[in-house]
C-alpha cells in the first residue's frame, strides 16, 4: 500500500503516541487506546477558510486507511473529530513506514557511541585543567586538546568520547540524541580525522575523504562539528571579540589545519628566509605569498628593516611601502599556526620594533589584542590613534550597536581607552583603506 502523506502522517503521529506510552513500556495498569485529532495531521482541516476540496480529500484518505483495518474514524456532524489507531495493527504500522521500533533504535544507538567509546579507551581518560584532575565521566568541563593525557589514542578520541558520554546520557534518561544515528556516526569519523590531522588539508578534500560529496562538509557538517569542538575544547581567547559565525568556524578548524582554501602569509620588505633543504628566499618590494606548508618547512627568517609591520587587510599592505618596514598580511584573524610563525620571526629578530596596522573599529583592536596575547609580542598600534580619526573624520561611518558593546568592554579593559573613549564620544569608526592610500599619495 502507498501512503500519502497525509496517511504517513497520522501513523507516524499515532506511533509517537504509542511509543511514548506505559503500554509501550509494559508497566500500564489499565488498557491504553492512542488517537489524535485530525488537525494534528492537517492543520487546515479545522481553519473555516480551508479548501473544500482539499477537506474531501484528506477526509477520503483517512477512510481509506479505515476500510483497511487500520484506523477507526470518530465523527460528530459528519466531521472527523478523532482519529484512533486500531492496536492489532500497530505492527503493521511499522512495515507501511518502514520505520524501526523505538526500542530497537535505543539499542542501535546505544551500540554506536559505545562502540565509538571503547576505540578511545574511555574509562582511562583523564584531563587536566586549572584545578586539577577531572574525569570526563564526571565533567564535561572545556578543555584543550593538548591538556588531555600524553597518549596519542587518549588525544584521538578524547572529543568523541566526551560527545558519546553526552549521548548516552540523553539515550538513557529517555531524551533523544542531538542527531540522527547516521549523522552521529559521520561526525564521529570527522572528529576523528580531525583531531589527529597533522598536515594542511582543505575541506572539500576532507568532504571527499570522509563523507559522500566535496560539498557536503560545507553544506551539512561544518556547523555541527565547530559546534561539538566549542562544546568541549576551550576557544575563548581565540574567539574574544569575533561574532561573524563563518569566521568563528574558519578560526576553529584552522586549529586542526582544515582550511577553506589554502592559507598564505604575504610578505614585503628586506626579508630573508632559509628553508630545510638550504634554499634561500629573498623577498623585496615585490610581495610574495608563502603558503602554510612551506612556512613550516622554514630554517631561518632575518629581517633587514627596522620595524615589522603586520596588516589586516590586502588593500592597505599592497599600498604601505617604506624602506624601515617588513610587512607582514595574515588576513584576519591569526590561528596557532600564523601565531608560531610571528613568534619564530620574533625570536630570530629580536631587536625589531613591532606595529600592527588595522581598522580603527573594535575589531581591529581586538585583532591587535589577540596578536599580543596569542605572541607574547609587544605590537604597537601603528595610524590607529585619535589624530587618524580625526584627520580622516569624512571617511569615518557610524558604530553599530554591536560595535558600541565592544568597544565599551574594550574601554573597560583599558585597551586603548583615549581611542575606545574618542569613538564612543564621536560615534564613528574608520577603515584602513583610506589612511593606507592617503600615506601612498603623500610618498609618491
Amino acid at each position: 500500500m502507498n501512503l500519502t502523506i497525509n496517511q504517513s502522517n497520522l501513523l507516524h503521529a499515532l506511533l509517537d503516541k504509542y511509543e511514548n506510552s506505559k503500554t509501550y513500556e509494559g508497566t500500564n495498569a489499565v488498557s491504553q487506546n492512542f488517537a489524535v485529532k485530525p488537525e494534528k495531521v492537517w492543520k487546515e482541516y479545522v481553519s473555516d477558510f480551508a479548501n473544500v476540496a482539499q477537506v474531501k480529500d484528506f477526509e477520503t484518505e483517512m477512510q481509506v486507511l479505515q476500510e483497511q483495518g487500520l484506523i477507526r474514524i470518530y465523527k460528530k456532524d459528519e466531521v472527523i473529530t478523532k482519529l484512533a489507531a486500531c492496536k492489532e495493527k500497530l505492527d503493521e504500522y511499522y512495515e507501511l513506514l518502514d520505520r524501526k521500533q523505538k526500542k530497537d533504535m535505543i539499542q542501535e544507538q546505544i551500540a554506536l557511541f559505545e562502540r565509538w567509546m571503547q576505540k578511545g579507551i574511555a574509562d582511562d581518560i583523564q584531563i587536566t585543567d586549572d584545578v586539577g584532575r577531572i574525569s570526563v565521566a564526571d565533567n564535561a568541563e572545556q578543555v584543550r586538546i593538548a591538556e588531555v593525557a600524553d597518549d596519542a589514542e587518549q588525544k584521538k578520541y578524547a572529543v568523541s568520547d566526551m560527545f558519546c558520554r553526552d549521548q548516552l546520557a540523553k539515550v538513557e534518561a529517555g531524551r533523544k540524541p542531538d542527531y540522527e544515528l547516521d549523522v552521529c556516526d559521520k561526525l564521529l569519523r570527522i572528529l576523528e580525522f580531525i583531531c589527529t590531522n597533522k598536515e594542511e588539508i582543505l575541506e572539500r578534500e576532507l568532504s571527499m575523504m570522509i563523507l559522500d560529496g566535496s560539498k557536503e562538509f560545507e553544506d551539512h557538517y561544518r556547523t555541527r562539528v565547530c559546534k561539538v569542538l566549542s562544546k568541549y575544547l576551550d576557544f575563548s581567547e581565540l574567539l574574544e571579540g569575533i561574532d561573524d559565525t563563518r569566521e568563528r568556524q574558519k578560526i576553529i578548524l584552522e586549529e586542526f589545519q582544515i582550511y577553506t582554501n589554502p592559507s598564505y602569509i604575504y610578505l614585503k620588505g628586506n626579508i630573508e628566509i632559509q628553508l630545510e633543504n638550504g634554499q634561500r628566499i629573498r623577498i623585496g618590494d615585490a610581495p610574495i605569498a608563502l603558503s602554510s606548508e612551506l612556512i613550516q618547512k622554514m630554517n631561518a627568517i632575518r629581517v633587514g628593516a627596522d620595524k615589522v609591520v603586520t596588516v589586516e587587510n590586502l588593500t592597505s599592505f599592497h599600498r604601505l611601502k617604506d624602506e624601515k618596514c617588513a610587512y607582514l598580511f595574515l588576513a584576519g584573524y591569526h590561528n596557532s599556526a600564523k601565531q608560531a610563525f610571528l613568534k619564530q620571526v620574533y625570536k630570530e629578530n629580536p631587536e625589531k620594533q613591532w606595529f600592527h596596522f588595522g581598522d580603527l573599529d573594535p575589531d581591529g583592536f581586538y585583532i591587535l589584542k589577540h596578536l599580543r596575547k596569542g605572541t607574547g609580542i609587544d605590537f604597537m598600534p601603528l595610524y590607529m590613534g585619535v589624530s587618524e580619526l580625526e584627520t580622516y573624520s569624512g571617511y569615518g561611518r557610524e558604530l553599530s550597536e554591536t560595535d558600541k558593546v565592544k568597544t565599551r568592554n574594550l574601554l573597560k579593559k583599558g585597551f586603548y581607552a583615549e581611542v575606545m573613549q574618542y569613538m564612543l564620544e564621536h560615534d564613528c569608526k574608520l577603515e584602513q583603506e583610506i589612511i593606507s592610500y592617503e600615506i601612498m599619495k603623500k610618498n609618491l
